[in-house]
């Protein structure tokens, strides 16, 4: 029987496996918060380019639109479908819509990334939250605030901050079986050991360490293995 009997004569730590796991997991887990705070930060700066009050506009001649008229200055949210506003040189632009008198120039980086101005003209759309570098508009309102592009693309990112990708939901679902499993495996492992050694003659276990902590040291690495 000595002959078939294992005979433990080193025993090697797992320490700096569990620290380096530890350590891994940390990183991902400052990653992550890094890569939540910038899309936080990118979501404050999108926000912050909302403006709160438009120029309602009412030209002279319906016919014949031109810069002059009656202006009057309200919330954006009392804006409708339709109505007439008037946008400067230097004012961002409250809400998508379309050029019905004048010639300017749009700062658009804020949705296309794209440095240049992008050139205005009767009949093009213009987008809520960019902005007017040079010339005035006379302009149609084609979207209530809430429907502009700039409030959807916040939608959108608030949606992706609060809502679980489908891989995620389902790696959720695995770890729900898979962490319960490891640590019954990692039990198991510890009384099966516990009992070997207990019942098992002294010389079946050759270390300095008590036969208590020899067998539970095998339900931890089971545990810092598996890592669940």
């Amino acid at each position: 029987n000595e002959h078939y009997m294992m005979k433990v004569t080193e025993h090697a730590h797992s320490f700096e496996v569990a620290s380096t796991i530890l350590f891994i997991i940390c990183l991902g887990k400052f990653l992550e918060a890094y890569a939540k705070s910038k899309t936080v930060q990118k979501l404050s700066d999108l926000a912050s380019i909302k403006v709160t009050k438009a120029t309602l506009f009412t030209p002279k001649d319906m016919n014949n639109i031109d810069f002059n008229g009656e202006e009057r200055v309200i919330q954006v949210e009392l804006l409708c479908k339709n109505d007439i506003i008037k946008v400067i040189n230097g004012q961002i632009v409250p809400t998508d819509s379309t050029v019905l008198y004048g010639v300017g120039h749009c700062d658009e980086s804020m949705l296309t990334g794209e440095s240049n101005f992008v050139k205005k003209d009767i009949g093009d759309k213009v987008f809520g939250g960019t902005l007017l570098e040079k010339g005035s508009l006379v302009l149609k309102v084609d979207a209530i605030e809430e429907e502009s592009s700039l409030n959807q693309i916040l939608k959108l990112v608030e949606n992706a901050q609060t809502s679980k990708a489908p891989i995620q939901a389902y790696a959720d679902k695995i770890s729900s079986i898979f962490v319960p499993f490891i640590i019954l495996c990692a039990v198991i492992a510890w009384v099966s050991w516990f009992i070997a050694v207990y019942t098992s003659p002294d010389s079946f276990v050759n270390t300095q360490e008590s036969k208590f902590g020899f067998a539970f040291t095998f339900g931890v690495s089971t545990i810092v293995i598996a890592c669940p």
